[in-house]
C-alpha cells in the first residue's frame, strides 16, 4: 500500500505533464508552463521548451524565406502577363515576335531565378546539418551543361563542344549549384 502510494506520488508530475501535452493544440508553438518546479518533470520541461524555442525561429526562417522567394517571383510574373497582353492586344506579327521574345529572356530570367532560390534553401538545409555534401561527378556535369547550351549556341553561330576524355573527377558539393556555375560559365 506505502509503495502503491509513493509511486502514484513519484508519477504524478509525469502524468499531469502528459495530460498537457494530450491537450496542447497542435502546431502551439509557447513554451510549456513549469508545473511542479520542484519536481523530475523540471529538467524534461525546460528541454522541451528550448526545442520548441528552435522549432520556433526555424519556422520564422523559412516562412520569411517563402515570403521572399514569392516576392521575388512575383515581379517576372507580371512582366509577363504584360508582355502577353502587348502582344495579344497587337495584330502586328513583328510586335508578336518581339513579345514572345521578350517573354523568352523573361522566363530565362524567371527560371534562373527560381534555381538559385531553390540552390540557396539546399544550402541553408545543409548549413542546419541536414546533409553533407555528397561527390559530384565533374567530367558529367561539364558533359551535360555543354549539351543543354548546344542548341542555344548553335542559334548564335558559336561552336560549343567538350572534348575532354571520360574521367571521374569528383568534388565534394550540391550538384545543382556546380552545374549552374558551369552553365553560367560556358554561356
Amino acid at each position: 500500500m506505502l509503495t502503491g502510494w509513493l509511486l502514484r506520488r513519484v508519477l504524478r508530475p509525469m502524468r499531469r505533464l502528459s495530460a498537457l501535452m494530450v491537450r496542447r493544440e497542435p502546431g502551439l508553438l509557447t513554451p510549456l508552463p513549469e508545473l511542479l518546479p520542484w519536481s523530475e518533470t523540471r529538467l524534461l520541461i525546460v528541454a522541451f521548451n528550448r526545442y520548441i524555442d528552435r522549432l520556433r525561429v526555424m519556422i520564422s526562417r523559412q516562412e520569411r524565406f517563402s515570403a521572399d522567394a514569392s516576392h521575388q517571383l512575383k515581379t517576372p510574373l507580371a512582366v509577363l502577363k504584360t508582355q502577353a497582353s502587348v502582344a495579344l492586344a497587337s495584330g502586328d506579327p513583328r510586335l508578336w515576335r518581339e513579345s514572345l521574345e521578350a517573354m523568352s529572356g523573361t522566363l530565362d530570367s524567371t527560371i534562373l531565378l527560381t534555381e538559385r532560390l531553390l540552390q540557396l534553401a539546399t544550402i541553408k538545409r545543409k548549413e542546419q546539418g541536414e546533409h553533407a555534401f555528397p561527390p559530384v561527378d565533374l567530367h558529367e556535369i561539364v558533359h551535360n551543361s555543354c549539351f543543354s547550351r548546344l542548341q542555344q549556341a548553335r542559334s548564335k553561330a558559336i561552336d560549343l563542344g567538350y572534348e575532354g576524355e571520360p574521367s571521374t573527377v569528383t568534388i565534394a558539393g550540391d550538384g545543382r549549384v556546380v552545374e549552374r556555375a558551369v552553365r553560367e560559365s560556358a554561356g
